[in-house]
């Protein structure tokens, strides 16, 4: 959907502290935050206007936001912007483009066989480009879906795989050890 706006996607920790996070989106100049009721309060003052993922998929007519008109997105317009970790300093971030994942896309295709129909359970964080890609953007463009977890804990995992009918999952190596 941010995408589809002709907005850029800039993905961050659940977790992050209120301090790093408004250092981020100032440094993005991010102009809106999606996020869900409980991650609110981390805003702190921040000063742009937070959507709740909830209101956002709302059935039509009970939500007052308006789809903006599709833009013409070309191959070197920034489609996400992924902070690193800052481990040796402030995180920065790293901008990629809409051929950068259309790229990344098609040469992950061959290697992760996903088609229409198949469940992906997403359990890496989503501000992993990995992740990003591999998890949410290879099987959205294969027509399958991607499951996402409350809760990563062994009884989750195993109930959600369960649950959802999970064809594929993309995992770490402390992942598979869970």
């Amino acid at each position: 959907g941010i995408l589809r706006a002709g907005a850029v996607a800039v993905p961050t920790d659940a977790a992050m502290e209120a301090g790093p996070l408004a250092n981020v989106l100032a440094a993005s100049r991010a102009t809106a935050v999606v996020c869900a009721e409980k991650s609110r309060a981390r805003l702190g003052a921040a000063t742009v206007p937070a959507l709740l993922a909830a209101d956002l998929c709302a059935p039509k007519g009970e939500t007052d936001l308006v789809a903006p008109q599709r833009p013409a997105l070309g191959r070197d317009d920034v489609a996400s912007v992924i902070y690193t970790s800052g481990t040796t300093g402030t995180p920065k971030g790293v901008m990629l483009t809409h051929g950068n994942f259309t790229t990344l896309l098609g040469a992950l295709a061959p290697v992760f066989p996903l088609h229409e129909g198949d469940r992906t359970l997403s359990v890496l964080p989503l501000h992993h480009t990995f992740e990003f890609t591999c998890g949410m953007l290879l099987p959205l463009s294969r027509g399958g879906a991607t499951v996402y977890l409350d809760e990563l804990n062994g009884d989750r995992l195993t109930e959600a795989m369960r649950e959802a009918k999970v064809t594929a999952m993309v995992g770490v190596p402390a992942l598979w050890q869970l």
